[in-house]
């Protein structure tokens, strides 16, 4: 690498991060999903490569879920007071004012649409898909998607107060604590029939594998359970405490303390300090590749889970902690010089590589790697202040503006080793939804 980026003051560095940070929320990712809504505040299930919306797809849990919480996020932080706001909310609050009126309608038309379009009436929790016409099309409970529909209406309720959903966020909470759960080996099942029989044999997309258990379930368990939390706790009614009179308070304390437990006892290797991605119900891990993004992802969203836990509840006597697993997670990244036509001068990038199996590295760059990666970095950052990781945050933020980036204004899926993007997948759809990439922004913006 030249110097170019080594002489630069780390306070210029930090601000080009926040300006980029900014702009990616402001100027493309939020433009591409206003443009897409509708006039009510609805999205269309599928938006294609070419931009082009297609309301005749069946319309997932995952994406309903998370445009709920990308939107209700953004809609807490334009209702932030002037005194209280944070670092986030300060930096886009008055670029936000302007689309204020379109962000709470798509806010409340996913709400909405989870709470009555998705929910099964008869057998409580969330179908996995629902036909354009509204009835459900795969029925199952599948966990990953019931941890989403917590996530995204404890989000909303932090913007909203809405008795009803917090009735059905409790109960939700419930659902997947009591009947998710495999009482007998621990942990939560990957998906239960519409009556919440336990099933073990069922994947989480074509990607996947069937399971009993896997790491994407749990990580997005957790995540639910501490946005749950923190959304209590604006409400008062959570303490942190495990031995609280509140029972509520107590039962999201321990079950937040266990998913850290298991996350770092059973579903990371101990000797690679990676995640292990499938597991047999009494936890025996099934062959995966080492997945970089997930790596990232569940060290921070771990460490974000053990700052709600109470003090005396300390967990970092666990071993390994959290931060093996970024130890594992940096050998996906990759830097490069690249002189690209949108940049003045050659840059100095870096991204991060989806996995590696069994000794084949797979470098495709997937938008969803590379916001974990910024989200994780930012994190390592604001633990240790250490240049070399302002300084990968940098690079991978600058990859981000100047590769990731469609035209559209969305990310491309995926982009290639010569920086190519794929343009044969969809913009929005089952899992492309504006949540990796804003949450990154934000979290970045919170962090540095």
């Amino acid at each position: 690498m030249n110097s170019i980026l080594s002489n630069a003051p780390e306070t210029e560095l930090r601000e080009e991060i926040r300006q980029i940070c900014r702009s990616q929320v402001l100027t493309h990712i939020l433009p591409f999903w206003l443009s897409a809504a509708r006039s009510d505040g609805s999205i269309p299930p599928r938006v294609d490569p070419a931009g082009i919306s297609h309301p005749d797809a069946s319309r997932g849990l995952v994406m309903i879920s998370r445009l709920l919480w990308t939107f209700s996020r953004l809609n807490t932080i334009l209702n932030e007071a002037p005194d209280q706001k944070s670092p986030e909310g300060t930096a886009l609050f008055s670029g936000l004012l302007e689309s204020a009126e379109q962000i709470r309608n798509i806010m409340r038309w996913a709400k909405e649409t989870l709470t009555s379009g998705f929910r099964d009436g008869e057998h409580e929790g969330f179908f996995w898909t629902i036909t354009p016409e509204g009835r459900p099309d795969q029925s199952h409970k599948q966990m990953y998607g019931q941890a989403f529909a917590l996530y995204g209406m404890s989000e909303y309720l932090k913007a909203e107060d809405d008795p009803e959903v917090l009735e059905l966020c409790h109960r939700t909470f419930d659902l997947i604590h009591n009947r998710g759960q495999d009482a007998e080996y621990r942990g939560y099942w990957d998906a239960c029939s519409r009556d919440w029989t336990p099933q073990e044999d069922v994947s989480l997309s074509d990607a996947d594998i069937p399971c009993a258990k896997s790491m994407n379930t749990h990580l997005h368990i957790l995540e639910a359970f501490s946005c749950y939390a923190q959304m209590l706790r604006m409400r008062g009614s959570f303490s942190g405490g495990s031995s609280t009179r509140d029972s509520r308070s107590g039962t999201v304390t321990h079950a937040l303390e266990e998913l850290v437990s298991l996350h770092l006892q059973k579903i990371t290797h101990r000797d690679s300090g990676h995640l292990q991605l499938y597991f047999t119900r009494d936890w025996k891990a099934i062959g995966a590749p080492n997945s970089f993004g997930h790596d990232i992802e569940a060290f921070w969203l771990i460490r974000e889970a053990m700052e709600i836990l109470p003090s005396e509840l300390d967990p970092n006597p666990i071993s390994p902690g959290p931060e093996q697993l970024f130890t594992a997670a940096v050998q996906g990244l990759r830097s490069f010089e690249a002189q690209l036509p949108d940049a003045a001068r050659r840059l100095e990038l870096s991204c991060m590589i989806n996995e590696t199996h069994e000794g084949t590295e797979d470098s495709s760059r997937i938008w969803w790697v590379q916001a974990e990666a910024a989200a994780g970095l930012g994190e390592a950052w604001r633990m240790h202040k250490e240049r070399s990781t302002l300084e990968q945050l940098w690079r991978i933020i600058n990859f981000i503006e100047h590769v990731q980036t469609s035209a559209l204004g969305e990310w491309h899926w995926r982009t290639d080793e010569y920086n190519q993007p794929d343009t044969s997948r969809d913009m929005a759809g089952m899992w492309k939804t504006p949540y990796h990439n804003v949450r990154a922004m934000l979290e970045v913006l919170h962090r540095i």
